[in-house]
């Protein structure tokens, strides 16, 4: 007489949760813990898996013994507010010294989504950056939110600002003649400047876009007059690539 003897193992426990529900566009991980083996109805072979479409999602296990699990799970989705940001200024490239975008925002749920961007100007639908950066929009309704970014750049042309008049009398006020620029916008190189009287004699140059001139040549006061200017230099464009630029004027010392 022989006997055999049985084991009785338990199925493999699979417990995915109850059925949910996620906002749009928030992917969702399913895991299915224990196992040997996993198949899901995605066709995918693995432990767990990430989702973002509704619908039913279910997965078999299998254990070391061959046992198999089952449990399923449903996803619903919900829509997030449907909005976008645009640029009502229609310009690619802005210098914040002269001019700014303006920001609009857009889309069937504009009018009846909570808006708030991220410097706290509630509720707006049209917005001025006051300064380059990245900007953010969220959008919320009842149940979900949807977040939007712009990327607002400047970029100022290679501009040297040229006064036509100075008065180097000792008050303080405008007592050098200097170019100007805002350094934070552009790079200048090669820069040279030279300053002739009406004879055409030299009395004034440097290659420092930061010297000025105070109205002396050789140490010595010039006389109240015209005087003619030309100016050369190098400035970095918005494709980074260099540029020259040329200009010829005149400027009058007053004393």
């Amino acid at each position: 007489l022989d006997s055999i003897g049985l084991t009785k193992v338990p199925l493999p426990e699979i417990n995915l949760g109850s059925d949910t529900t996620i906002c749009a566009n928030t992917p969702i991980t399913f895991n299915a813990l224990e196992g040997e083996t996993w198949n899901w109805s995605t066709g995918e072979k693995t432990q767990s898996i990430t989702v973002n479409t509704s619908g039913n999602f279910s997965v078999i296990v299998s254990d070391k013994f061959g046992c198999n699990g089952f449990d399923t799970i449903h996803l619903s989705i919900l829509d997030t507010p449907n909005v976008e940001i645009i640029d009502i200024g229609g310009q690619d490239i802005y210098c914040f010294d002269f001019n700014r975008p303006r920001l609009k925002v857009v889309g069937e749920d504009a009018g009846v989504a909570t808006l708030n961007w991220s410097t706290k100007q509630l509720g707006r639908l049209e917005f001025e950056p006051p300064y380059p950066g990245i900007y953010t929009l969220t959008a919320s309704n009842e149940t979900c939110e949807s977040i939007h970014h712009v990327n607002i750049e400047s970029y100022c042309e290679g501009q040297l600002f040229i006064p036509n008049a100075f008065t180097p009398n000792g008050d303080g006020i405008n007592d050098e003649f200097r170019t100007k620029f805002r350094k934070e916008y552009f790079h200048i190189k090669d820069y040279s400047i030279q300053i002739f009287n009406r004879w055409g004699e030299l009395i004034f140059e440097s290659k420092d876009p930061y010297e000025s001139w105070d109205g002396t040549n050789k140490g010595r006061n010039v006389q109240q007059e015209v005087y003619v200017y030309k100016l050369t230099y190098t400035y970095l464009n918005q494709f980074k690539q260099g540029e020259q630029r040329s200009s010829t004027g005149t400027v009058t010392l007053i004393r």
